[in-house]
């Protein structure tokens, strides 16, 4: 809300949920003007097919690089990325240096 307010653009990436969710978080951020991807395959322990779930991780892993390396975006949320990286799914000094990239110091 804060980044909003200062006129930044902002976008929120959703490794977990699925599109087919209603969600609270979405609702109240798409009406200021949040863009938001909801592209994950919904919580990894109802998948029947998690082959499908990780490579729906990495499309969505995909969809955040891209958004980060766009500098018209002030704000990145990576919602729940911890979990792939946790998972092994995409590797944290992948995230870190993608986020690195984007002029950001630890």
């Amino acid at each position: 809300m804060r980044a909003i307010a200062r006129g930044w653009r902002v976008c929120a990436v959703q490794f977990m949920k699925c599109g087919r969710w209603e969600v609270g978080e979405e609702r109240s951020a798409r009406s200021p003007g949040v863009e938001w991807w909801t592209i994950g395959d919904g919580f990894s322990w109802d998948s029947k097919d998690m082959d499908r779930t990780e490579a729906v991780a990495h499309d969505a892993w995909r969809t955040a690089r891209e958004k980060l390396q766009e500098p018209a975006y002030g704000l990145v949320i990576l919602d729940e990325v911890t979990y792939l990286m946790n998972w092994g799914w995409i590797s944290t000094a992948e995230v870190v240096e993608a986020i690195k990239a984007r002029g950001i110091d630890f």
